[in-house]
Protein backbone atom coordinates (compact mmCIF):
# COMPACT_ATOMS: atom_id res chain seq x y z
CA UNK A 1 0.00 0.00 0.00
CA UNK A 2 1.38 3.41 -0.99
CA UNK A 3 1.41 6.28 1.53
CA UNK A 4 0.36 9.87 0.93
CA UNK A 5 1.21 12.41 3.65
CA UNK A 6 -1.14 15.35 4.26
CA UNK A 7 -0.60 18.34 6.53
CA UNK A 8 -3.87 19.93 7.69
CA UNK A 9 -3.37 23.35 9.28
CA UNK A 10 -6.92 23.23 10.58
CA UNK A 11 -9.17 20.61 12.19
CA UNK A 12 -8.76 17.19 10.61
CA UNK A 13 -11.15 17.64 7.67
CA UNK A 14 -10.35 14.36 5.98
CA UNK A 15 -13.20 11.89 6.05
CA UNK A 16 -14.55 10.56 2.78
CA UNK A 17 -11.23 11.23 1.04
CA UNK A 18 -9.40 8.84 3.35
CA UNK A 19 -11.92 6.06 2.74
CA UNK A 20 -11.85 6.56 -1.03
CA UNK A 21 -8.05 6.49 -1.13
CA UNK A 22 -7.86 3.39 1.06
CA UNK A 23 -10.13 1.65 -1.45
CA UNK A 24 -7.53 2.48 -4.11
CA UNK A 25 -4.65 1.08 -2.06
CA UNK A 26 -3.37 4.45 -0.85
CA UNK A 27 -2.78 4.95 2.88
CA UNK A 28 -3.43 8.54 3.95
CA UNK A 29 -1.16 9.80 6.75
CA UNK A 30 -2.71 12.96 8.23
CA UNK A 31 -1.04 15.46 10.54
CA UNK A 32 -3.61 17.98 11.77
CA UNK A 33 -3.84 20.69 14.39
CA UNK A 34 -5.68 20.10 17.64
CA UNK A 35 -8.65 22.27 18.52
CA UNK A 36 -6.64 24.26 21.10
CA UNK A 37 -4.03 24.99 18.41
CA UNK A 38 -6.71 26.65 16.29
CA UNK A 39 -8.73 28.53 18.88
CA UNK A 40 -6.28 28.80 21.76
CA UNK A 41 -6.84 27.29 25.19
CA UNK A 42 -10.25 28.50 26.37
CA UNK A 43 -10.30 31.22 23.70
CA UNK A 44 -12.98 32.30 21.26
CA UNK A 45 -10.39 33.77 18.88
CA UNK A 46 -8.43 31.98 16.18
CA UNK A 47 -4.69 31.74 16.62
CA UNK A 48 -1.72 30.66 14.54
CA UNK A 49 -0.12 28.27 17.03
CA UNK A 50 3.61 27.78 17.38
CA UNK A 51 3.25 24.12 16.36
CA UNK A 52 1.19 25.19 13.34
CA UNK A 53 3.90 27.65 12.30
CA UNK A 54 6.59 25.00 12.70
CA UNK A 55 4.58 22.49 10.63
CA UNK A 56 3.99 25.12 7.92
CA UNK A 57 7.74 25.66 7.64
CA UNK A 58 8.18 21.87 7.28
CA UNK A 59 5.43 21.52 4.64
CA UNK A 60 7.90 20.17 2.06
CA UNK A 61 7.94 16.94 4.12
CA UNK A 62 4.33 16.31 3.05
CA UNK A 63 2.65 15.45 -0.24
CA UNK A 64 -0.21 17.94 0.19
CA UNK A 65 -1.27 20.73 2.55
CA UNK A 66 -4.70 22.04 3.53
CA UNK A 67 -4.89 25.42 5.29
CA UNK A 68 -8.02 26.67 7.03
CA UNK A 69 -8.43 30.41 6.54
CA UNK A 70 -9.95 30.74 10.04
CA UNK A 71 -10.69 34.45 10.08
CA UNK A 72 -7.46 35.20 8.20
CA UNK A 73 -5.08 33.36 10.54
CA UNK A 74 -4.41 31.05 7.59
CA UNK A 75 -2.34 33.86 6.05
CA UNK A 76 0.28 33.35 8.79
CA UNK A 77 0.69 29.73 7.72
CA UNK A 78 0.41 30.50 4.00
CA UNK A 79 3.37 32.87 4.12
CA UNK A 80 5.50 30.07 5.58
CA UNK A 81 4.67 27.40 3.00
CA UNK A 82 7.66 26.75 0.71
CA UNK A 83 7.08 27.82 -2.90
CA UNK A 84 7.39 24.26 -4.20
CA UNK A 85 4.42 23.21 -2.04
CA UNK A 86 2.02 25.97 -3.12
CA UNK A 87 0.72 23.95 -6.13
CA UNK A 88 -0.02 21.14 -3.65
CA UNK A 89 -1.85 23.33 -1.12
CA UNK A 90 -5.56 24.08 -0.79
CA UNK A 91 -7.01 26.96 1.22
CA UNK A 92 -10.45 26.26 2.70
CA UNK A 93 -13.21 28.42 4.18
CA UNK A 94 -16.71 27.86 5.47
CA UNK A 95 -17.78 30.67 3.13
CA UNK A 96 -15.26 31.61 0.46
CA UNK A 97 -14.34 35.28 0.48
CA UNK A 98 -13.32 36.55 -2.98
CA UNK A 99 -11.08 39.31 -1.59
CA UNK A 100 -9.21 36.90 0.67
CA UNK A 101 -8.96 34.37 -2.17
CA UNK A 102 -7.28 37.02 -4.34
CA UNK A 103 -4.83 37.76 -1.51
CA UNK A 104 -3.89 34.07 -1.26
CA UNK A 105 -3.56 33.91 -5.05
CA UNK A 106 -1.16 36.86 -4.79
CA UNK A 107 1.00 34.68 -2.53
CA UNK A 108 1.08 31.98 -5.24
CA UNK A 109 -1.76 29.67 -4.18
CA UNK A 110 -4.17 28.33 -6.80
CA UNK A 111 -6.46 25.81 -5.06
CA UNK A 112 -9.41 27.10 -3.00
CA UNK A 113 -12.58 25.52 -1.71
CA UNK A 114 -15.35 25.19 0.81
CA UNK A 115 -14.49 23.35 4.01
CA UNK A 116 -16.08 19.87 4.27
CA UNK A 117 -17.09 19.96 0.60
CA UNK A 118 -14.18 20.51 -1.75
CA UNK A 119 -11.07 19.26 0.04
CA UNK A 120 -11.79 15.53 -0.29
CA UNK A 121 -12.13 15.56 -4.09
CA UNK A 122 -9.04 17.78 -4.42
CA UNK A 123 -7.06 15.55 -2.07
CA UNK A 124 -8.00 12.42 -4.02
CA UNK A 125 -6.75 14.05 -7.26
CA UNK A 126 -3.48 15.07 -5.56
CA UNK A 127 -2.92 11.57 -4.17
CA UNK A 128 -3.75 9.82 -7.45
CA UNK A 129 -1.37 12.11 -9.36
CA UNK A 130 1.40 11.56 -6.81
CA UNK A 131 1.02 7.77 -6.88
CA UNK A 132 0.90 7.78 -10.71
CA UNK A 133 4.18 9.74 -10.79
CA UNK A 134 5.86 7.38 -8.34
CA UNK A 135 4.74 4.37 -10.40
CA UNK A 136 6.15 5.85 -13.64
Amino acid sequence: MKSFRVLVLDDNLIGRGARDLRDQGIHLEVTALERNEIMGQGSIYYIASSRGRQLAQEAANYDAVIIGNNMRTGFVYARMIPDEMKPHTMIVWNDIDAEEQMAYAGLGFEHFGKRHQDESAWLIKQAEASVALSDA
